[in-house]
């Protein structure tokens, strides 16, 4: 299996378009202690590949102002993430453009 870095999934070569079973993989989907991510039930193991992030951000809502502020995010997957000290936001340079690439912590 495989997430390509526009956050789509693939299972041997083929695209998953089910939404529904692409939700169900993220849902199990777990990133080890060595790094690896993997697809974790209750009796298997998979490791997994993923070309850059496993979640893409797609949309942004940005409530209150100074202090107050909150900004969350709504991942490719469904997922609802709130900026804080556990899902925080890094910026990397991207290597092939130069440009700045934004990564946010989705989970742990």
């Amino acid at each position: 299996m495989r997430i390509a870095a526009d956050g789509r999934w693939f299972y041997m070569g083929s695209e998953i378009r089910r939404e529904a079973l692409v939700r169900l993989f993220a849902s199990v989907l777990r990133k080890d202690e060595d790094g690896q991510t993997y697809l974790v039930t209750p009796v298997e193991k998979v490791a997994i590949t993923v070309e850059d992030a496993p979640f893409l951000a797609v949309e942004m809502q940005v409530d209150g102002e100074g202090d107050e502020q909150v900004i969350g995010f709504r991942t490719n997957v469904g997922e609802v993430v709130t900026l804080d000290a556990n899902h925080a936001l890094r910026v990397e340079t991207d290597p092939e453009n130069e440009g700045l690439k934004p990564y946010l912590g989705v989970r742990g």
